[in-house]
């Protein structure tokens, strides 16, 4: 009988929780096990506008990795073609990140300018990451896939 309601319990809290705002399930693995991969933008959003197709004309991928050590890494590709001539573009830009906020925010520190960065998160499953910015009082909204 004991056991029965402990499991009831387990269960009841498993199911009335999510972490974030934009989850649909819980996940048994640990917030940092989730984000620290290498993610690719799949959808951009700007003030709930799809502007997807704008990003690719300034990159053909997009991608940001979070490792266990703290530290990430941004790259963006662009291959520009002219005629006969390609020319490849490369972007990185790294630095280091920790959880804030209950493990609700990712804040980034870039290693170039010793910036910082708070990216709230909307979404982290094993599968989706959906972060959230704001520059010059336009909302972003980044879609990321495994």
């Amino acid at each position: 009988m004991k056991n029965t309601i402990a499991l009831a319990l387990i269960v009841i809290g498993l199911v009335g929780c999510k972490k974030y705002s934009d989850d649909s399930k819980i996940s048994l693995s640990t917030a940092k096990a989730r984000l620290t991969k290498t993610w690719t933008l799949n959808q951009l959003y700007k003030n709930k506008i799809d502007v997807t197709d704008s990003i690719r004309l300034f990159a053909d991928t997009y991608t940001i990795t979070f490792d266990k050590k703290g530290k990430f890494e941004i790259v963006w590709d662009k291959t520009l073609t002219l005629g006969t001539y390609t020319l490849p573009l490369h972007y990185t830009r790294t630095g280091s990140w920790a959880f804030q906020d209950k493990k609700n925010v990712i804040a980034m520190v870039y290693a170039d300018d010793n910036s910082t960065q708070t990216i709230p998160i909307l979404q982290l499953t094993k599968d989706n990451l959906w972060i959230t910015t704001t520059d010059k009082n336009e909302n972003y909204e980044w879609h990321f896939k495994k």
